[in-house]
């Protein structure tokens, strides 16, 4: 990340891409999915101290960043609440959202 690297330009968004599939071979991980986590890692003392050890400010900006990548595919952060339904297992995808590269591998595994 760089100073100048604002999020919601090119590389700041290949820059999240970059972050969703590094996640996403340990666990499915939506854009939705991912908004909440970079909420997570800003708002969570532990997790901020992580990232903010990397580079002062990192947590906010992948926060930020984040929240921007979802805007360039159409989706809005602040709609991104975690909603399961009774029965199953809440990957975050709204209905029509594309899924992450371990949940397509898992679809195809499947069969689907």
């Amino acid at each position: 990340m760089s100073v100048a690297t604002t999020p919601g330009a090119p590389e700041a968004n290949r820059l999240v891409e970059r972050h969703r599939e590094v996640f996403a071979a340990y666990f499915p991980l939506t854009r939705r999915m991912q908004v909440r986590l970079g909420r997570r890692h800003e708002a969570d003392p532990g997790f901020a101290a992580h990232y903010d050890g990397i580079r002062a400010g990192l947590a906010g900006w992948l926060r930020q960043a984040a929240d921007a990548g979802a805007r360039a595919h159409g989706i809005d952060p602040d709609s991104a609440t975690r909603t399961p339904r009774p029965g199953h297992r809440d990957l975050g995808a709204a209905p029509g959202e594309e899924a992450g590269p371990a949940e397509a591998r898992a679809a195809r595994e499947a069969g689907r």
